[in-house]
């Protein structure tokens, strides 16, 4: 039984509405013994910590395939843990790809958690149809989209979705032809991911003449650069069909193009998204969860990025009522129209409170520890049920806050991201 949401939303559904069940939800509830085994696939775990306890079902496991020393591996609700110890010449992705008796148990609803482990799989030597079983795109083309930010512009140029003017450029002298060649400001990704580590902005004649990219960037994706509301929309697909989705708004950052810390959840001015996300999933065979993000701008959404996995805030669709999980395990129907949370109040602030403290201390911003503590109970530790967690971090940060306001407390040099990762793994994950 989970806790409601502080704000109490109102939970509808466009398909069917919660607590009413028409003709159709009458003959999907009669299955209701219907259950599948769970397949979480990370190195990493930060992105998946709060799906083991939301997806467990009684008489059915939940694997966890994941490094030999992830956070998840001693959570009460993973049943089975397979560690892959990364060997020197053989990371993650390759050790998951060659062991085909592994591959050949992935069977159910598989939870990906890295875009490059998904990224190295899909451009593997894997058999097409084991790929298309195991993989988030059960259609040949939707392999493109995987981990891939050149491959979604393909995609996206040829189904016409609507998205910054773009142009793929394979090496330098193609990236400075079509640099050279256009009047707006641009911007230039990396064909691989990183939390904005790989992404330039090329705003004046001056950036675009001395733009300077290695050669490991290549392909790159060369798009108009747009100034607008950047917005998510965690999506939900089920048998190419969009099934539920979360929108919200990034409040704060982890940097210029990080992640965020901070998420605004509202109820969007403009549904024409929708529509690319029902056309890009029916094209593609889109399976399971998608991290989508837009360009809000004159009352227009751009898709400028389609993470085929889920992000820090997926999760909360329990907390809205949306009977994902029951879709995802084909104890309900499809919808024929996709699930949303509709709220009492217009815009709610949530905080990620791991990624906002450590960021905070790493920044010496006192002023945004205390509004993290003020805002706890928003936060999605809280949300998700850890309570006892949420109130070890706001101690270890009201802790830690003293101590970098000693004269010589030794934390008063932490200045980067280094320091910052290694309080986020050494003290608030352990």
């Amino acid at each position: 039984q989970l806790a409601p949401l502080p704000w109490q939303p109102n939970f509808t559904s466009r398909a069917l509405w919660i607590g009413h069940k028409t003709p159709a939800a009458e003959q999907t509830l009669r299955n209701n013994d219907k259950q599948m085994n769970k397949f979480l696939i990370c190195e990493s775990a930060e992105l998946l910590k709060n799906f083991p306890r939301l997806i467990k079902e009684e008489n059915f496991k939940t694997t966890l395939i994941s490094s030999d020393k992830s956070v998840l591996r001693k959570n009460k609700f993973i049943d089975e843990y397979i560690a892959i110890k990364t060997e020197k010449n053989k990371d993650f992705a390759q050790q998951l790809i060659t062991n085909k008796e592994l591959i050949s148990q992935l069977d159910g609803w598989i939870i990906w958690g890295n875009d490059e482990i998904i990224r190295k799989v899909a451009t593997s030597k894997l058999p097409l149809e084991e790929k298309l079983r195991i993989l988030p795109a059960k259609k040949k083309i939707g392999l493109q989209l995987l981990g891939s930010k050149v491959g979604l512009a393909k995609i996206s140029n040829k189904l016409e979705l609507r998205i910054p003017k773009t142009i793929i450029a394979k090496n330098s002298d193609e990236l400075k032809k079509n640099i050279s060649s256009s009047k707006n400001p641009l911007i230039v990704k990396a064909d691989r991911f990183g939390g904005g580590e790989y992404v330039k902005k090329l705003l004046t004649a001056k950036e675009k003449r001395e733009v300077n990219i290695p050669n490991n960037w290549f392909p790159v994706v060369i798009q108009e650069f747009i100034v607008g509301d950047l917005v998510s929309v965690e999506a939900f697909f089920k048998n190419g069909k969009l099934i539920a989705w979360q929108y919200t708004s990034f409040a704060d950052t982890l940097g210029e193009f990080g992640a965020s810390y901070s998420r605004i959840f509202e109820t969007p001015q403009e549904r024409g998204f929708e529509l690319d996300l029902m056309h890009l999933a029916k094209e593609c065979g889109l399976e399971g969860m998608f991290n989508c993000t837009f360009i809000f701008k004159d009352n227009k959404h751009y898709l400028i990025e389609a993470d085929a996995r889920p992000n820090a805030w997926h999760f909360l669709y329990s907390y809205f009522k949306m009977p994902v999980l029951e879709i995802m395990t084909e104890k309900q129907q499809v919808p024929s129209t996709p699930y949303e949370a509709c709220l009492n109040s217009k815009r709610v602030r949530v905080t990620n409170l791991d990624r906002s403290v450590p960021y905070a201390l790493s920044q010496r911003s006192y002023k945004l520890i205390f509004k993290s503590i003020l805002e706890f109970r928003h936060s999605t530790q809280w949300l998700s049920g850890s309570k006892v967690k949420t109130l070890k971090i706001l101690f270890l940060a009201l802790l830690l806050l003293l101590v970098t306001w000693l004269p010589k407390g030794p934390l008063t040099r932490i200045k980067n991201f280094k320091v910052t990762k290694f309080i986020h793994h050494k003290i608030f994950e352990r």
